[in-house]
């Protein structure tokens, strides 16, 4: 009985870990839209009230330097990120080369 318990215990903790990285995931996602819409703007297109988080200030620091087309891209690099974690693949790999894709 112990071992069944300490076996659900293991997939509850490891159900949990997933739940919150990818919720991390999903909020980097949501600012790295933001960057997006900024740098937009920044091309001349509204895109203030479409924001997710308006009040982080380095977004638009961020969307200055960045073009709309690496910002998409960086979106891009996330979206690709969540597919691969939820496959079969080395998590450590698949984040360190998605992180250093990034251009931040």
């Amino acid at each position: 009985m112990r071992d069944r318990w300490e076996d659900e215990l293991a997939a509850a903790v490891e159900a949990e870990y997933r739940r919150r990285r990818s919720d991390l995931l999903a909020v980097l996602q949501w600012w790295l839209r933001d960057v997006w819409l900024r740098s937009l703007q920044s091309s001349g297109v509204e895109a203030g009230t479409l924001l997710s988080f308006p009040q982080i200030t380095g977004t638009q620091q961020l969307a200055g330097r960045l073009s709309p087309t690496v910002a998409l891209e960086n979106l891009r690099v996330v979206e690709q990120l969540q597919r691969w974690l939820n496959t079969n693949v080395q998590e450590a790999l698949a984040l360190e080369v998605s992180l250093l894709k990034l251009q931040l």
